[in-house]
């Protein structure tokens, strides 16, 4: 047991040899305990689930990725900053810097979306500057993006209604992941680490990404919108998708601006 422990969990983490059927099941099973744990917390705050909340959450997404690729790149060097670990210590500043921001919410007579979203700024800022810009070739990412942002605008003006307001931050989350993906195995010296992705991206190259979300991410989001009634529950799995998508997204894009 102590072997398997050993192969399969924390020589991944100490030497970043990536992942495997069985690391990636278990993270995938913490990521489902903290998404119930965060549910249950902000359901006894009291915080609706909209898109004031998704827009003042974007930082945090952002700094565990600015975590996990100043661990990438040697700055930090800690397992405290590689999966799943970053994760926690990520939702621990977060819940931390919210019951702030309702704290100083009281106060300041301010939406505490405002103060939430201004710490977490503050912090991704204050972290990344810690390392430069030393690939401008990463900005290819934001072209092609580009295109699938016009595409979902194009989708919304011929009223597909599954790609309204919040379900399009949702798809375009994940297209971004996508994106990076393709762009850094296309383009750079990169490989998949992921197993499920790995063996597309053999089988049939970096494309395979695009083929891996966006069915899967718009049979999601129409299976949840089938269900009117709770509003508030829906959203709030619509922004652990977003994590999904978005957190892994940023890391690849950063590692790539980053030159690590």
């Amino acid at each position: 047991m102590l072997s398997f422990i050993q192969k399969y969990y924390i020589d991944p983490i100490v030497y970043g040899t990536g992942y495997n059927i069985f690391n990636t099941l278990t993270y995938g099973i913490i990521f489902a305990v903290m998404v119930f744990a965060v549910y249950r917390l902000l359901k006894k705050w009291k915080i609706c689930i909209d898109e004031k909340f998704l827009l003042s959450v974007l930082p945090y997404i952002l700094l565990g990725s600015v975590f996990r690729v100043l661990e990438d790149a040697g700055i930090f060097k800690s397992p405290l900053f590689v999966t799943p670990l970053v994760f926690i210590i990520t939702f621990l500043l977060a819940v931390a810097a919210l019951w702030l921001s309702r704290e100083l919410e009281k106060r300041l007579k301010k939406s505490y979306h405002i103060i939430w979203l201004l710490i977490g700024a503050a912090l991704c800022v204050l972290f990344g500057s810690m390392r430069y810009v030393k690939n401008t070739g990463a900005f290819i990412v934001l072209r092609i993006f580009a295109l699938f942002v016009a595409g979902v605008y194009l989708a919304r003006e011929l009223k597909l209604t599954l790609l309204y307001r919040e379900n399009a931050w949702v798809f375009l989350s994940h297209v971004f992941d996508a994106t990076t993906t393709f762009v850094a195995i296309q383009f750079f010296p990169y490989t998949e680490q992921h197993v499920i992705a790995g063996l597309a991206i053999a089988s049939l190259g970096p494309w395979s990404m695009y083929l891996l979300k966006i069915p899967v991410v718009l049979a999601a989001l129409w299976v949840i919108d089938r269900d009117v009634k709770n509003r508030n529950q829906n959203m709030f799995i619509k922004f652990a998708i977003i994590v999904l998508g978005l957190g892994p997204g940023l890391r690849n894009f950063l590692r790539l601006m980053m030159g690590v």
